[in-house]
């Protein structure tokens, strides 16, 4: 029953994406899903304190925990051995009209990772939607990407930006297997921040940083918009889906 599990401004996308996968032959997994699991991961990221700003019960943001509920819940199907592909995507992305008759993996041009380029936005980069490939180097960057959990509270963007930080760093060996400088944790001094920052002011001034600090090196490492290259991740020119 989606209606029992998704506010009602949310199903609209909830039911497209169920569409969407049907269309294709996926398999769905809603990872919004509430378990026994995820509330014990929940609380497990309570602020100690118990209080948040405004008097609000301190507790780990829900999209945050929904990303590493998700990230667990995609490696598995990657190392299941029955796909050759996970689309990892988020309930409010939807694929643009011309494309929606066209399965997602058609836009893999190779590589074990599939991502929509983007521009520099203060926002940083949107990793709403990914395509992965059932590989052995897809799987080890998930398990990089979930390295991270530990560190939850000090992550601007939280998952999204320990998302970012392993892209970065898959960029970097490449560099350095090419023989080039490759990527020292740059921008980890523009992230560490308490849960609380994020209802401060300097949330926004830190977020603005660390967009700056990821967008410089991710052009350094892989090229500009448009052009970027990488054999383990591919930069799509193709404007196939928007949060």
């Amino acid at each position: 029953d989606l209606t029992a599990r998704h506010p009602p401004g949310v199903l609209s996308e909830v039911y497209w994406g169920y569409c969407y996968a049907y269309l294709h032959g996926f398999d769905v997994t809603f990872a919004s899903r509430f378990s026994i699991e995820q509330d014990a991961f929940t609380k497990q990221h309570n602020d100690p304190g118990g209080e948040r700003a405004g008097g609000r019960r301190a507790q780990a943001d829900r999209d945050d925990v929904q990303f590493w509920m998700a990230a667990h819940d995609v490696l598995r199907r990657l190392s299941s051995g029955l796909y050759d592909y996970v689309f990892w995507t988020i309930d409010k992305t939807m694929i643009n009209d011309k494309h929606f008759d066209v399965p997602v993996w058609a836009y893999d041009l190779g590589h074990d990772i599939t991502i929509m380029d983007q521009i520099q936005s203060a926002r940083g980069y949107m990793v709403n939607s990914i395509l992965l490939r059932s590989s052995k180097a897809a799987k080890e960057f998930m398990q990089g990407v979930l390295s991270y959990n530990n560190h939850l509270d000090t992550y601007v963007l939280h998952g999204r930006g320990a998302f970012l930080e392993m892209m970065l760093a898959a960029l970097g060996s490449e560099a350095e297997a090419r023989g080039l400088r490759g990527y020292n944790h740059t921008c980890v001094k523009h992230a560490t921040l308490s849960y609380m920052a994020k209802y401060d002011k300097i949330y926004a001034k830190m977020l603005s940083a660390h967009s700056h600090c990821f967008f410089s090196e991710l052009q350094r490492l892989a090229g500009a918009y448009g052009y970027r290259e990488s054999k383990l991740i591919g930069f799509s020119k193709t404007y196939i889906w928007q949060d």
